[in-house]
């Protein structure tokens, strides 16, 4: 069956050319890469085909396109792995990347932090060296100027980024038994520094309680570098400290998960978490391909119960998850579930072209996705799972919030007709959900 292929939110498509269209091939090869990525060990065709609920035919030919273009290696027991171009790639794009200029870029991810100034600093011998900075719009009283020094033991970037070195190499660093001091509230000796950075490693994230100006309070974390061992740089956020204490708004793990987007936009380790202390449990979703769909019922934005085992059995079912529509607005690593959304919008009518029923899923109430299906004008139905019945039944992991909230992981579940699910979406940008769907249809 031929279908128009969707327009995938942030492509060339969606932002004003006609001519540029999602092409299932390269989506397909994609994600053929992402699998070998993510496999410790090679990977054969047979396996390959049942990870991505394809064809065994279009895998192998698939491959072989990769491997010629060195994207992909055989190796001597006929499986595959990620080849040496990879690598190629990877190296360019780090090249083109600047540690200030994605620091600049990132700067307002955390909206609550908007108020107050951010600081980029790299440790030289001794002394944090403040390379970029974004003012707030809260007087601070002291002025990051590019270049400026401070002694590492007194700023919270220096502590956290002395923090990712041994006790021998502060040591070193540090061989007298008296540090350099800015205010009275300075660290002064190296076992208190010791002390200090023990502390730093345990949170994450340090503390300069009036130590390199008085009146001023800021947290910092280190950036890590590349392959995650050390630290490249470190931000800091700071507020003039008033009568009171520390300001109530400057939340440490903002700091962090600021610091972590960084050091991932420079080529580092993924987060194991989400911004705003909220914890992913990684992991895949416990659903197969090959399982069945539950039969359980769901309240409907349409005002309906939607038995989900009734609906399979006539035809195939698309079920996408999503952790929840405004909550971009407060932590702006969930915002992608409006992109995940509008991408299924545009792809509605091509999914309803293989008589498949199309369904989004979250852990909200049926008032708050109507709110979300009048704003984005999403013309299909949204399912609300508050007793987590369906979440809990497929096994798909959650995002945890500190303050109790819970948000699935955006995992896409195409299911035949007959209730058998056929593909499992997860771990894919939000914008690729819609058209892996597609291609599950198309093939299955």
């Amino acid at each position: 069956m031929t279908t128009e292929t969707p327009t995938v939110p942030g492509t060339a498509a969606a932002e004003g050319d006609a001519t540029a269209r999602i092409v299932p091939s390269v989506a397909k090869a994609v994600r053929v890469l992402e699998t070998l990525a993510e496999s410790r060990e090679p990977l054969g065709l047979a396996d390959l085909a049942r990870r991505l609920a394809l064809p065994k035919s279009t895998v192998k030919t698939l491959c072989t396109t990769l491997v010629q273009t060195r994207m992909a290696r055989r190796v001597q027991s006929g499986s595959y792995e990620l080849g040496p171009h990879v690598v190629d790639l990877s190296r360019a794009y780090l090249a083109k990347i600047e540690l200030t200029t994605e620091f600049a870029r990132i700067c307002d991810a955390v909206p609550e932090l908007a108020v107050h100034t951010l600081a980029l600093s790299v440790l030289d011998g001794r002394d944090v060296v403040y390379v970029a900075r974004r003012p707030g719009r809260q007087p601070l009283g002291l002025d990051y100027r590019l270049g400026m020094r401070f002694p590492a033991t007194c700023a919270a970037g220096g502590k956290a980024l002395l923090s990712h070195l041994s006790t021998d190499e502060v040591d070193r660093l540090f061989p007298g038994p008296e540090l350099p001091t800015l205010t009275p509230h300075s660290i002064t000796t190296v076992d208190a520094l010791h002390d200090e950075l023990g502390r730093t490693r345990c949170f994450g994230y340090a503390v300069d309680d009036e130590e390199s100006a008085t009146g001023l309070y800021s947290f910092g974390a280190a950036v890590a570098d590349f392959d995650g061992d050390g630290a490249s740089a470190a931000i800091t956020a700071s507020a003039p400290k008033g009568a009171l204490g520390p300001p109530a708004n400057l939340a440490p793990e903002r700091v962090v998960e600021l610091a972590r987007l960084l050091s991932e936009r420079m080529g580092g380790p993924a987060s194991p978490r989400g911004l705003a202390g909220q914890v992913r449990i990684w992991g895949r979703a416990a659903v197969r391909v090959g399982d069945r769909l539950p039969a359980l019922t769901l309240p409907s934005t349409s005002g309906r119960l939607v038995d989900l085992g009734a609906v399979a059995r006539d035809r195939p079912v698309v079920l996408f998850f999503y952790p929840g529509d405004r909550e971009g607005l407060r932590y702006p690593e969930l915002a992608g579930c409006t992109t995940q959304a509008r991408a299924f919008r545009d792809c509605a009518g091509a999914i309803a072209s293989f008589g498949a029923e199309l369904f989004g899923v979250s852990l909200q109430s049926t008032p708050r996705q109507r709110e979300f299906i009048d704003r984005e004008q999403l013309p299909f139905e949204l399912l609300s799972d508050q007793g987590r019945e369906l979440v809990g039944a497929l096994g798909i992991p959650l995002w945890m919030s500190r303050l109790g909230e819970d948000y699935p992981a955006r995992t896409t579940l195409v299911v035949g007709r007959g209730g058998s699910v056929t593909a499992v979406l997860e771990n894919v940008p939000a914008q690729g959900h819609a058209a892996g769907a597609l291609n599950a249809l198309e093939d299955g």
